[in-house]
C-alpha cells in the first residue's frame, strides 16, 4: 500500500483535525511529563496540528514529515522548525531530543519498526504517543472498514495502531486524559469519504468506494455524529521500547 499525502494536503486539516480539547490536553500532559522547555520531535507532523500547541505550552518542538505540501501548509501557519524527511531515516543526532512524539503515523509505514527505532535513537528520555480510546461502535471509520471487509475488500494497514503497539510493547506510563464527545457533521463526514481522503480507501476503485459509501450513509442517519473518546498519553522509555520492538510481530493485509 502507498498513499500520496501531497494529494490530500489541502483538505488535511478539515478531515484529519483533532478536537482542540485533545490537542491542548496532550500538550499539557507532555509538559507535565517532561517539564518546561523540553525538546520534542514530532515525527509525521503533517500540517503542524500538534506543533502549534506544543510551542504555546513552552515545548521546544521540531517537526518532520515526508510530504512537501503538508510542510508548506505548516509553514503557512508560521512554523519554521520543520524538516522534510523519512521517519525511518531521521536526520538528527543520537539523543538529540528529550522525547519523540508520534500520532497516527505507524500504521502508514512499511518500515514501522525502523521508524520506532529511530524515534528511540534520537530520544533521551521518552517516546510518546496517544491512544485515542475511541468507541469503535460509533466510529464512522471503523464502520466503513467493516463494510469493506463484508464486501471482501482488503483494508490495508502497514503497521500497528497505537492500541496494538501498546499490547505488544507495554508502555512505562499510561496517563488517562480527559474523556470527551466529539460531534461531527454527517454531511461533512460523507463528503470526506466520497473524496477518498482516508488512507484505507487508497486501493478502492471509484465504484467500490461509492458502494461502501452508500451503505455507510444508510447507517449514519443522524445529522450530527457523536464520537466518544477516552484518550491516554502513552510513554515509553526509549531503551526498553527498542528492545521490545524486536519481539513484536504483526501481520497486516497490504
Amino acid at each position: 500500500m502507498s498513499f500520496d499525502f501531497d494529494r490530500i494536503a489541502e483538505d488535511f486539516d478539515s478531515t484529519r483535525s483533532f478536537d482542540p480539547r485533545l490537542i491542548d490536553t496532550v500538550a499539557d500532559a507532555i509538559r507535565a511529563v517532561l517539564g518546561p522547555r523540553a525538546s520534542v520531535l514530532d515525527i509525521g507532523c503533517g500540517t503542524g496540528r500538534f506543533l502549534l500547541p506544543f510551542t504555546r505550552k513552552d515545548i521546544r518542538a521540531v517537526g518532520i514529515d515526508i510530504s512537501k505540501k503538508m510542510l508548506v501548509k505548516a509553514k503557512g501557519k508560521g512554523l519554521d522548525d520543520i524538516v522534510r524527511g523519512e521517519a525511518s531515516h531521521l536526520p538528527f543526532k543520537d539523543d538529540g531530543f528529550d522525547a519523540a512524539f508520534m500520532s497516527s503515523v505507524l500504521h502508514l509505514l512499511a518500515d514501522w519498526k525502523g521508524a520506532l527505532k529511530e524515534a528511540c535513537r534520537v530520544s533521551r528520555r521518552a517516546v510518546i504517543s496517544i491512544d485515542s480510546g475511541i468507541d469503535r461502535n460509533d466510529n464512522p471509520h471503523d464502520m466503513f472498514k467493516a463494510i469493506m471487509r463484508k464486501k471482501g475488500l482488503v483494508v490495508p494497514q502497514m503497521g500497528p495502531y497505537e492500541s496494538e503497539l501498546c499490547d505488544a510493547c507495554h508502555p512505562d506510563r499510561r496517563i488517562p486524559l480527559l474523556p470527551f464527545v466529539e460531534t461531527r457533521d454527517r454531511g461533512e463526514l460523507l463528503a470526506a469519504f466520497e473524496k477518498r481522503t482516508f488512507t484505507y480507501q487508497a486501493g478502492l476503485t471509484p465504484e467500490q468506494n461509492r458502494e461502501c459509501l452508500r451503505e455507510l450513509s444508510r447507517i449514519l442517519t443522524d445529522e450530527k455524529i457523536d464520537i466518544r473518546w477516552k484518550p491516554a498519553l502513552i510513554v515509553w522509555e526509549p531503551e526498553k521500547l527498542e528492545t521490545d520492538i524486536e519481539k513484536a510481530t504483526f501481520c497486516y493485509p497490504h
